[in-house]
């Protein structure tokens, strides 16, 4: 009688792609090149250094956990592995159980790759595991897991509960934190949630590093959280396990995760609350709703100003901000407000802290009634002073100002030009100093 041939499905079998891998039974030189490999990942050693490099031990990782990326049988394998560790929380089960699923009719995955996949998930977890033959423990070694690899029928494992408390936990955050659990490049998985968790805090505006505006509920934690991630060195699984915790007053792993889950929104949110909040402002402080879009709104305050921005010299803040309501196109209201934000105070609304955003009213204010008292006085309103110029195109420039000079800088000013003339000399004509100051004069008024 024929030998009867097991049947896998190949559109989920993992598609390791190495011929002295991936088969039942692998020879002396891969045996010894996966164990060495097995060893390293259960040591948490090193491992970037396959990956480069054309030695067995390079090949066989490279095989299995880079050029994988992304496969779905190799997906498959981890769940079930997953699936079988969740099983054995307290409670020794046989890696026959494993084994049977994972080489079942449906699956199929070699003996040659699985014990590679099974150290991965062991060396990833965090807590006590062991295997037992009978009543004896065993040390998880690359020896042991062979072992099992070709009797998983004698062979059992056993977690502590905590173990897949912690497992869960480590989960968790990997979604929350957006952890992409396939690049596994010879990193610790601790220390690559803590690396995701602390670019995603340094993506955050400096606004949000540093506000106090935080819910009442949150805000203590958040603050410890904060000053945890923006620490240059930081002990990956101390941080995990211990210092994230108790930012919450360690409630236990899944509450930790849960409480961590809110801070984050809350702080992603913060940003985006701020720009809502000054948008609401500005409209307030114009006399409009709510509902009224914050670009209608200054758009029609600005056609109201015309006289004013026409025939007054302005300060640099109603100036700028005045061609920037000349100009605004976008409908976009955070982009309005953090233009503003500049224009206004000179910091960018990234760089705001709390007491910016009074500041920034209380300016807005000045601005508004400034122009708005030009336009209500007219001329009279800027200064009695009148400048009446003609440029190079014949358009005549007319503007009214405060002439007053009285204030050491503007003083010290007038001295630094008459000075710079003298210098000059006879080196230029009168009407070339003239020349020069009048185009100057115009820059300044266009």
């Amino acid at each position: 009688m024929a030998k009867r041939r097991r049947v896998t499905n190949p559109a989920i079998a993992p598609r390791v792609n190495h011929e002295l891998l991936n088969i039942e039974h692998i020879g002396k030189q891969y045996l010894r090149a996966r164990n060495q490999v097995i060893d390293k990942m259960l040591g948490h050693e090193d491992l970037s250094v396959y990956q480069k490099g054309t030695m067995p031990e390079a090949m066989v990782y490279r095989a299995a956990f880079v050029h994988t990326r992304g496969d779905k049988g190799c997906q498959k394998v981890s769940l079930e592995i997953d699936r079988f560790f969740a099983e054995c929380a307290g409670e020794k089960k046989s890696f026959q159980i494993l084994y049977q699923r994972l080489q079942g009719k449906c699956f199929g995955a070699r003996r040659g790759v699985i014990p590679l996949f099974l150290a991965k998930k062991l060396s990833e977890i965090e807590g006590t595991a062991v295997i037992y033959i009978g009543e004896k423990e065993l040390e998880i070694t690359s020896d042991n897991l062979n072992h099992v690899n070709d009797f998983p029928e004698n062979y059992a494992l056993y977690l502590e509960l905590e173990t897949v408390e912690k497992e869960k936990y480590l989960k968790k955050l990997e979604k929350i934190f957006e952890c992409d659990t396939e690049k596994f490049s010879g990193q610790s998985r601790f220390a690559q949630i803590a690396a995701c968790m602390q670019k995603w805090y340094r993506s955050l505006p400096q606004y949000t590093m540093i506000t106090l505006n935080l819910p009442e509920n949150q805000s203590g934690s958040i603050k410890k959280l904060r000053n945890l991630l923006r620490r240059a060195e930081i002990n990956p699984r101390e941080l995990l396990f211990e210092k994230i915790p108790a930012c919450y007053g360690e409630p236990g792993f899944e509450q930790t995760a849960q409480d961590l889950k809110e801070s984050k929104k809350i702080l992603d949110d913060v940003f985006i609350t701020l720009k809502k909040q000054v948008a609401g402002n500005i409209k307030r402080e114009f006399g409009k709703t709510q509902n009224v879009s914050l670009k209608a709104c200054l758009h029609e305050w600005y056609l109201a100003q015309n006289y004013s921005s026409r025939n007054h010299v302005l300060a640099t803040a109603e100036s700028e901000f005045l061609n920037y309501l000349e100009k605004l196109s976008t409908n976009d209201e955070g982009e309005i407000v953090s233009a503003l934000s500049y224009i206004l105070s000179g910091v960018y609304l990234e760089d705001w802290n709390d007491t910016n955003f009074v500041e920034f009213q209380e300016k807005l204010h000045a601005v508004k009634a400034e122009v708005e008292k030009l336009e209500e006085h007219g001329k009279d309103a800027g200064g009695s002073s009148r400048i009446l110029l003609t440029d190079q195109n014949g358009n005549a420039i007319e503007k009214y100002y405060n002439a007053d000079i009285s204030d050491t800088t503007s003083l010290y000013l007038k001295n630094m030009l008459e000075e710079a003339l003298e210098d000059f000399g006879n080196t230029l004509e009168t009407n070339q100093k003239v020349a020069v100051l009048v185009q100057t004069l115009e820059g300044l008024l266009q």
